[in-house]
């Protein structure tokens, strides 16, 4: 606001009628905004994979010929076995792992 009046030379009566402005129209948007109603969203509950599906997971996994069959093995085991979430996965640095405790 300073900055107008010093630099662009703008009257004080000009910028007061500006900011009246802005807030007439913020004032506008804050009641166009209250009316609307946002949908809900469906709440969908996560879907677990059976015992029976998860080792057969693990064992395509484990003899699959990838070049990447140990990586991705060890991703899936992570996911199913911790309860982490994928970002946490994808987040691990070696220095939160503590091969000696087999910990994470």
């Amino acid at each position: 606001m300073q900055d107008q009046v010093i630099n662009h030379g703008i009257k004080p009566r000009t910028l007061q009628r500006r900011i009246s402005c802005l807030k007439s129209f913020s004032k506008y948007c804050s009641d166009f905004i209250a009316v609307i109603q946002a949908l809900k969203a469906d709440k969908n509950s996560p879907k677990y994979m059976t015992l029976q599906k998860l080792h057969k997971l693990f064992t395509c996994l484990e003899h699959d010929s990838h070049p990447k069959r140990i990586r991705n093995e060890l991703m899936f085991k992570l996911l199913a076995t911790t309860g982490m979430r994928r970002q946490e996965l994808v987040d691990l640095i070696w220095e939160q792992i503590n091969l000696e405790n087999q910990t994470i």
